[in-house]
């Protein structure tokens, strides 16, 4: 049972100064009961049809919480859920993070909304509204480049073998995929060696990429993939390098924010 007790609040509480009307100097609410918040939530992109759905809830009452559950609606509070997880009795103040495998609906390349929420009716809470938040999760391409999937030849050759291997992880085809070869971590104009372009990659599909780059590349290679059209679900996992034995460095400039 849910431990809450009234907080007052007076005003005179000696009636030090005369009024026409001394009831109303005094208010009371509830106080001290437990109170569940999600802090986070938010979606990751996994592999093809399924996300990560990571959420962080916090007890920011004063007593101990049951344990409840935690649930992803579709796209509302009304709509139907789609997974849930049991969340544990917490203690005032403490947290749990939590983080389901899902496999969304299929879908078209797109954005989609799903709302988490925590207790919706299991016990007794100080404050509600603070028991849900939206979440939203995307569908379509996510190229990714391995640091198994690279083979090169000796960097101090004059003409220098490399063989990328790149996989579609998302459920919806990749379309104007792009990959560049460069010889250092700037990735600029000046350091590009070889692209390779090819008009689509099918969801959940693999390519091979074989080019010969000119050397002797003594920082290695770096290799970028992505959609020429933006839709890749995420970047992260878009650039893999093979180093070469030198100590190559670059200029990073950051913003002066203070003294």
């Amino acid at each position: 049972m849910a431990a809450f007790a009234p907080l007052y609040v007076m005003a005179d509480p000696g009636n030090q100064i005369p009024e026409d009307n001394e009831t109303d100097n005094q208010a009371a609410i509830r106080a001290f009961g437990p109170d569940l918040a999600i802090i986070e939530t938010y979606a990751e992109p996994y592999r093809l049809d399924y996300v990560f759905l990571n959420t962080v809830i916090q007890n920011i009452g004063a007593s101990t919480t049951p344990s409840t559950t935690l649930a992803y609606h579709q796209a509302t509070l009304t709509g139907a859920v789609q997974s849930s997880t049991e969340a544990p009795p917490l203690a005032a103040g403490a947290t749990f993070t939590t983080t389901t495998v899902w496999e969304h609906p299929t879908a078209p390349a797109g954005v989609y909304d799903l709302m988490t929420v925590v207790n919706e009716h299991d016990f007794e809470e100080l404050d509600t509204t603070n028991n849900a938040a939206p979440l939203a999760y995307g569908v379509g391409p996510d190229l990714a480049l391995s640091p198994y999937g690279i083979e090169t030849g000796s960097f101090s050759a004059a003409t220098v073998p490399v063989t990328i291997t790149i996989t579609n992880l998302g459920s919806v085809a990749a379309e104007d995929v792009a990959v560049a070869f460069y010889k250092d971590w700037s990735l600029s104009p000046n350091a590009l060696l070889a692209a390779a372009t090819f008009p689509i990659l099918p969801a959940n599909a693999t390519a091979e990429i074989a080019v010969a780059l000119p050397g002797p590349l003594a920082c290695g290679v770096y290799v970028q993939a992505d959609t020429q059209n933006g839709a890749d679900l995420q970047w992260g996992n878009n650039l893999i390098a093979a180093h070469g034995g030198a100590i190559c460095t670059t200029n990073l400039y950051l913003p002066v924010v203070g003294r």
